[in-house]
């Protein structure tokens, strides 16, 4: 085994140079625009070869691809640290929790840093002539992000749409290397190949390789997800058939659908039309205030709605991996998503959207102790354990012997990078020579109005039904707002199978009684998906493990809001005869008859909410003002629940006694 991770710190790729706003640093930037640039080419030829070399690395490397992704879950062992569990069956990654964009910020870091130094030592094998050129490439190279919220134009489209990154697609790509070109097969973006063979010279599968082999799971149901028998990572598979020798072969193999991933991206509908809108879920994270709410789906016991707009960034994320995994690919489960490739570049972007917040809310952290919320539990830290900004967190060391905590990596640009929304350093930020971080502030405000709140046009395309008609010389548009906010356990079902919540508006009939195709009906306005740990799978014969037991008895609840406006706008375009106007009495009368939620596992399988007790669906109004001019940001406010709309329904919220 290499050296121990308290030899290989995690301080990003740095030179001595001075920090923002005094000085430029290299950015992480958006893949495709990145990729499809042929000054890049040197860049992106370097990154897919190295990547290549560490995916192959033998997984007895601690500094192996294979490795640094068994960090987030399974195979569930210490990395670089003589640790023993401090919960069973849970993994180093924090989700709902605090720490969760903290956590998950030294991981891209230990990611990146890997990937670099490989670019370096392969750099230095070009010819003499092209030597400096690829060096440099790969000194001034970052990891690039998957903005999965900007709407992409692709040929064979009418009008962009959201999908994957170009250079994921190619199932095999042709690279410059030091010799001359070379075919990576299997593109190392579109999966990952355990590189380890037999004594026969059959590649080995994730549930033979020892210490570090990789369990499958079984749901409720009986339902099989052998991620054990697998070679690669997939998206999008057929569900398991034992019986069926081609789709067992699938599960063997690998199996890429990024069609399927797209779909998912967009669904139902038109792409990148209402009522299914990532930009709009996005946009409305930077108007969260607060780091615990913008941070977590975790809240408090209670559960008692909140009366204010609070998307958050890890729900978004959830519903991330639930859309390019599919039902039963890796990155839709907590053990094995980062073995998938796309994962890292899913996280670039997290990343870069909790930087974007931290600039927008530079005082906003959770040193409050009323922010501390108590979570469940992960491979360091015990149940009921309440994180502070001190928490380390392991396994990420700093120079030294010290842990990271959630202080130690707030600043990024120590790091050694920052995103094209995020340069401080330019002259267009000074006042009188010096950085005017108002000026800042207030371009960054602009620079993602202009990716994420193009939805606001569609609202000026619908005023005449949505409000009083606006004006090309209006700048403010103030509406009636409705949103489905969803509390409910995460570990409920089977302790820790994860699941998803539909939410629908329009006639019951339009919804379809097919639960597996229930993601594509015409009257969804949106999903939450769990992305919970199937703890009970992994546990003892009797499928709970003890600390599944004790989540279900703490009761720890999660929360995600999703917006119903663009499903309003939808049945008003339709002119449905039960939606005359967008007047709340009537809004509120049609949602009581026409809001309706269901539940599903992650195969597609219906749970009968009563299978779900701590489920509840309230719905929250209240006054959203959107600016047409300048950086200016929404107003959300003034929000109540609308009683009447859920309650006595089996799964809706009643007000408590």
């Amino acid at each position: 085994m290499s050296a121990s991770n308290d030899d290989y710190p995690i301080t990003g790729i740095v030179k001595p140079v001075s920090p923002p706003p005094s000085s430029p640093i290299p950015l992480r930037y958006e893949i495709d625009e990145w990729s499809q640039k042929p000054e890049n080419k040197p860049q992106v030829d370097l990154f897919l070869l190295a990547l290549d070399q560490f995916q192959k690395l033998t997984v007895y490397d601690q500094l192996s691809y294979f490795q640094v992704c068994g960090i987030h879950g399974l195979p569930l062992v210490p990395w670089g640290e003589n640790l023993r569990g401090a919960t069973p069956n849970e993994g180093y990654c924090n989700h709902n929790s605090t720490l969760f964009p903290t956590w998950h910020r030294p991981y891209v870091l230990l990611f990146e840093q890997r990937i670099h130094e490989i670019m370096l030592d392969i750099a230095k094998e070009y010819p003499k002539s092209e030597r400096e050129k690829y060096q440099k490439a790969a000194e001034t190279w970052r990891l690039p992000y998957w903005d999965w919220a900007e709407l992409k134009s692709r040929p064979g489209q009418h009008k962009p749409i959201y999908d994957i990154p170009l250079l994921v697609k190619p199932p095999t790509v042709i690279v410059l290397g030091p010799e001359g070109p070379v075919k990576l097969d299997p593109n190392p973006l579109a999966r990952f190949l355990i590189p380890e063979f037999n004594d026969k010279g059959e590649r080995e599968k994730f549930g033979q390789l020892g210490y570090y082999s990789v369990n499958g799971f079984i749901d409720g149901k009986g339902i099989p997800y052998a991620f054990n028998i697998a070679t690669s990572t997939s998206r999008y598979l057929p569900e398991y058939n034992q019986n069926d020798a081609s789709i067992k072969q699938k599960w063997v193999d690998g199996y890429v659908d990024d069609n399927a991933v797209t779909k998912a991206l967009n669904g139902p509908g038109d792409p990148g039309d209402p009522p299914y809108s990532l930009r709009e879920w996005v946009w409305r994270i930077f108007h969260t205030k607060t780091y615990d709410k913008f941070a977590t789906t975790l809240v408090n016991v209670d559960g008692q709605p909140v009366y204010q707009n609070i998307m958050s960034l890890e729900g978004v994320h959830n519903s991330i991996h639930d859309r390019t995994g599919g039902p039963n690919g890796h990155m839709a489960w907590v053990p094995v998503a980062a073995f998938d490739p796309i994962f890292w570049l899913h996280h670039a972007n997290v990343d870069r959207l909790f930087a974007i917040w931290q600039t927008l809310f530079p005082d906003a952290w959770f040193s409050d102790r009323s922010q501390q919320l108590i979570q469940n539990g992960n491979f360091y830290l015990p149940p009921l354990t309440k994180p502070s900004p001190e928490t380390k967190l392991h396994p990420f060391r700093a120079e030294g012997s010290e842990y990271h905590t959630s202080n130690s990596i707030r600043d990024w640009f120590r790091f050694g990078y920052s995103y094209p929304e995020l340069q401080p350093w330019l002259d267009k930020y000074k006042t009188g020579g010096h950085f005017d971080e108002r000026k800042y502030r207030h371009d960054v405000q602009l620079q993602i109005k202009k990716l994420y709140a193009p939805v606001q046009v569609y609202y000026r395309k619908y005023t005449p039904v949505l409000a009083p008609p606006t004006t090309e010389e209006d700048n403010e548009l103030t509406l009636d707002d409705y949103i489905a906010e969803i509390t409910y356990n995460r570990y409920e079902l089977n302790g820790g199978e994860p699941y998803r919540i539909y939410i629908f508006v329009g006639p019951k009939e339009d919804q379809g009684s097919d639960s597996s195709n229930w993601a594509h009906s015409k009257v969804l306005v949106g999903t939450l998906y769990t992305f919970s740990n199937p703890t009970g799978a992994l546990g003892p014969e009797d499928g709970r493990c003890g600390n599944c037991v004790r989540q279900s008895t703490n009761k720890a609840l999660s929360r995600v809001q999703i917006p119903l406006i663009h499903g309003l706008i939808k049945r008003l375009e339709k002119k449905d005869p039960k939606l005359g106007s967008y007047k709340p009495e009537v809004v509120v009368g049609y949602l009581r008859e026409h809001l309706h939620w269901a539940a599903a596992r992650a195969s597609g399988t219906e749970i009968p909410l009563k299978d779900l007790p701590s489920l509840r669906v309230a719905v929250l109004a209240g006054k959203a003002t959107h600016s047409f001019a300048g950086p200016g940001m929404s107003r959300y406010e003034d929000y109540h629940v609308e009683h009447g709309i859920t309650k006595d329904r089996e799964g809706g919220y009643a007000v408590p006694e």
